[in-house]
């Protein structure tokens, strides 16, 4: 079986999930990311992303004995995406790109001799990770790897391992879940310091006849060059 299904997220659904989940990092909703990050706009939730596709499960849902998610690139808020569904015996396969780039892959694992999951477990348990990830020492935190797989009778844990200096691990499992969750890990400071280094130069505008094209423009250091630029009122643009 195969179905594509066309999808945005819009600000007001992450504005919900932010409520929901009390997922405070910036990097969802803050409209001054491009000061201190190369994004230009708010990156979706990884566990908005995957609420939503467990929803479009429908009837397969109640068997999900696994799921597997790899956050390749950043989905971004108002990004039109392409979802591809396949469907072999028990196992569902999820891509998410935007027609270009593979964004992200979910594999969900079904037992369909059994039917365990409760009403809303599975939204509670990424709301939780969502939650404990976001707010991480109140750095930028970026989700790449989410792995859920149904147990019984787990006991109750939650624990950070440092991997290096910026990749870090989340562990956490319920009664029923255990899950592991791989993010990167960002000071918010060090973004915003280095944002600000460049001097400020005097520059002879009569010099300066034509127009400045800024290579990479759109991210990093050529978007903070451009910004600059812009500030002293050069004709400048910047190639996509």
């Amino acid at each position: 079986m195969k179905k594509i299904i066309y999808k945005k997220f819009t600000k007001s659904e992450l504005n919900s999930f932010r409520k929901i989940s009390k997922d405070q990092n910036p990097i969802h909703f803050d409209k001054k990311l491009y000061k201190y990050s190369s994004f230009k706009n708010p990156v979706v939730y990884a566990a908005l992303m995957l609420k939503y596709l467990y929803k479009m499960l429908e009837s397969d849902k109640k068997f999900v004995s696994q799921i597997d998610s790899i956050f390749i690139k950043p989905v971004f808020v108002d990004e039109n995406l392409k979802i591809k569904f396949f469907k072999n015996k028990n196992i569902i396969t999820i891509e998410i790109s935007n027609g270009l780039v593979l964004k992200a892959k979910i594999r969900f694992l079904l037992d369909l001799k059994s039917s365990f999951i409760k009403k809303n477990e599975v939204d509670e348990l990424v709301s939780k990770i969502s939650k404990s990830v976001g707010n991480y020492k109140k750095k930028i935190n970026l989700i790449s790897f989410i792995n859920i797989t149904r147990v019984i009778n787990e006991t109750n844990r939650n624990k950070f391992i440092i991997k290096n200096k910026r990749l870090i691990q989340f562990y956490y499992s319920t009664k029923s879940f255990t899950t592991t969750t791989n993010f990167m890990s960002f000071d918010k400071k060090i973004f915003e310091k280095d944002s600000k280094k460049i001097p400020e130069y005097k520059i002879n505008k009569s010099k300066i006849k034509k127009k400045i094209l800024i290579i990479g423009g759109t991210s990093g250091l050529g978007l903070i060059l451009f910004n600059f630029l812009k500030k002293k009122k050069y004709a400048c643009y910047k190639n996509i």
